[in-house]
């Protein structure tokens, strides 16, 4: 990559990685996957030096030996907020090398790390309550939401770095270690790539399966290719009409569209067409609610609309709108967890609405 197309990514990067870690009051989750040692230093140097304006410390860990993930674990779980104040922790578990067996021991205390993180994750938000940058090898991009789900699905920022036009090798890093190319975490992935031939061989496209291009978009999403994501809300969207008659099904489905359709606005910087997005998806919401009553999956849904509404108009500045609609979004996921205490999904989507409320405290 040019040094100036380098550089500008890197800001970029940067400009949506600041605010996630210097206003955020409580647990917020950033991965970001690294291919090359620089953007790692860089962006590691801006966050120290954003710290230190504050006079707080960087508290970094690094995981580049299997057997220190123990006290990587017990150092993160054990971390707490500092005189009030929630400066960030910062989590490397990047540097993938060595032989075979090396690395795959190394990739075992990886996924140790992270099932156990994921596992606790009410403790993040509950007890550690900073803001936690996560940074992995690229080439386990498509792996994570698997393997962590609960994690990855609280994230606030995902971000691919890139790799500078001059590759130095970083210390402790052998040669024989192939770094992946940038152009390998930009490939399509095989959902697209079916939803693209499908979108080509239907004739009738009110044929084509809503799910099937869910899942191209969720996977552009996961690989941060906001653009490809959108188009494909492009596509699906007009074929689920909306009329009188419209199934709940089909209204559901449009709901989905039209989230995804805000989160991938929302990633191209687009805050207004985002809320627009989120806000007829709520519209949708509540009138399922009306048609089927109040069925977990309704509320869930709904209470997720809520929560994407006070995402935006905070990020838009309009924090009388998203303590409104963070307030009803709370109010639904208690309704859940009081009514199915046994379902962990309700009990941690409710501590996640609480944290989103009182971050507007």
């Amino acid at each position: 990559m040019p040094e100036a197309d380098y550089q500008a990514e890197l800001d970029t990067i940067w400009r949506k990685l600041r605010p996630h870690l210097e206003l955020t009051e409580g647990f917020a989750l950033a991965v970001l996957f690294a291919r090359h040692p620089a953007p790692v230093n860089a962006l590691r140097t801006r966050l120290q030096e954003m710290l230190s304006m504050n006079t707080l410390p960087l508290r970094q860990f690094v995981l580049d030996k299997p057997e220190q993930h123990d006290v990587t674990l017990v150092g993160i779980l054990t971390s707490r907020p500092l005189n009030g104040k929630h400066p960030p922790l910062w989590l490397e578990m990047w540097r993938d090398v060595g032989s075979e067996d090396e690395r795959a021991e190394q990739r075992r205390a990886v996924w140790q790390v992270l099932s156990r993180l994921n596992e606790r994750r009410f403790l993040l938000e509950r007890d550690v309550s900073c803001p936690l940058v996560l940074v992995l090898p690229a080439e386990l991009r498509m792996d994570i939401p698997s393997m962590a789900p609960d994690l990855w699905s609280v994230r606030s920022i995902t971000a691919d770095l890139p790799v500078p036009a001059v590759v130095v090798q970083p210390p402790r890093v052998e040669t024989e270690y192939a770094l992946p190319t940038l152009a390998q975490s930009r490939e399509a992935s095989a959902a697209e790539i079916e939803w693209r031939r499908l979108w080509q061989a239907t004739a009738d496209k009110q044929r084509l399966s809503p799910e099937a291009a869910f899942a191209a978009i969720e996977a552009a999403l996961e690989r941060v290719d906001y653009a490809a994501a959108r188009h494909i809300v492009g596509e699906i969207l007009p074929l689920l009409r909306e009329g009188a008659n419209a199934e709940p099904g089909t209204l559901r489905r449009r709901s989905i569209a039209l989230n995804y359709s805000g989160q991938a606005d929302s990633g191209m910087g687009r805050l207004e067409e985002a809320r627009t997005a989120y806000a007829e998806s709520l519209e949708l919401r509540r009138r399922l609610r009306e048609a089927v009553g109040d069925a977990p999956q309704t509320l869930r849904d709904l209470s997720v609309s809520l929560d994407n509404v006070g995402g935006v108009e905070k990020e838009l500045g309009r924090l009388e709108e998203a303590r409104t609609a963070y307030t009803e979004s709370r109010e639904i996921f208690a309704q859940l967890a009081k009514g199915f205490p046994a379902v962990p999904q309700y009990q941690n989507d409710l501590a996640v609405a609480e944290q989103h409320l009182a971050a507007l405290s």
